[in-house]
């Protein structure tokens, strides 16, 4: 019977022991996690990178719906089937003339994009900035930061690349972290998209029309459509088939009068 009770004895003292290590594991997690995160400028980079993101994406996915403006100026209204409401489609080349090939409308299309991504983002990089700065003053950190915020825009294969210039100071107690450029890089195929763009422009511009089949093998990430309207515009849909990023832009050219 002194054995049975000795035995029952270490079971409970091994449990007692257990769950005192569990409760001191779950403690040790806790006040890990309750710290407060160490402080560097990549930290910062990555708040940036995470705000930023999503409104890029949007501004990017409107200008490749409407072909390289966010207001074009020169534009077709049209809805696809598919759409749930109509979008103003830039003409990239143009000519109202009967007969005669369009023209160039946008010769600098890949500089005139980043200035519109430029333009549409700047308010989003210094929304990004305040809530930074809010996020860790409420950790204790004195922020100051400058208010002439510099921004460039860069599109290359598969990327769109934002380069900022803020002269961050961050100070808490003993610590100061300084930060002022950061480069940001998001994955995009719009500059893809426009290349190809800008050679069937081309095309269209040099012969009335586009080789796009043979252009579809040379560019097998690129899905290709031509669609032609009712009052003989066309529209060019190219589809970045990796992640269905589209650019689609109008051309007018070539029109032969009706009833002849």
């Amino acid at each position: 019977m002194n054995k049975k009770r000795g035995q029952a004895s270490l079971f409970v003292l091994g449990g007692i022991i257990l769950v005192g290590l569990i409760i001191l594991f779950l403690i040790s997690r806790n006040i890990e996690i309750k710290q407060t995160p160490k402080i560097q400028g990549k930290d910062i980079h990555s708040k940036l990178q995470y705000c930023i993101e999503p409104k890029l994406k949007e501004i990017i996915k409107t200008i490749g719906e409407r072909g390289g403006s966010v207001n074009p100026e020169l534009y077709i209204k049209f809805q696809f089937e598919e759409e749930k409401e109509p979008h103003n489609i830039s003409f990239l080349c143009y000519n109202n003339l009967y007969y005669y090939p369009c023209i160039n409308q946008n010769p600098l299309l890949i500089e005139h994009v980043k200035n519109e991504i430029k333009k549409e983002v700047e308010p989003v990089v210094r929304e990004c900035f305040e809530k930074i700065k809010e996020d860790y003053e409420k950790k204790g950190y004195s922020y100051s930061g400058n208010k002439n915020i510099t921004l460039s825009i860069n599109l290359s294969e598969g990327k769109v690349i934002l380069d900022i210039k803020n002269n961050i100071l961050l100070k808490r107690e003993n610590k100061t972290i300084e930060k002022k450029e950061f480069r940001l890089f998001f994955d995009d195929y719009i500059y893809d998209l426009m290349i190809l763009a800008q050679e069937i422009v081309n095309q269209e511009a040099d012969y009335c029309d586009s080789y796009y089949a043979e252009l579809s093998i040379l560019n097998p990430q690129i899905d290709i459509s031509k669609f032609r309207t009712s009052d003989l515009n066309i529209i060019y849909t190219l589809r970045y088939i990796k992640n269905n990023e589209t650019f689609r832009f109008a051309v007018r050219g070539c029109v032969i009068p009706p009833g002849i």
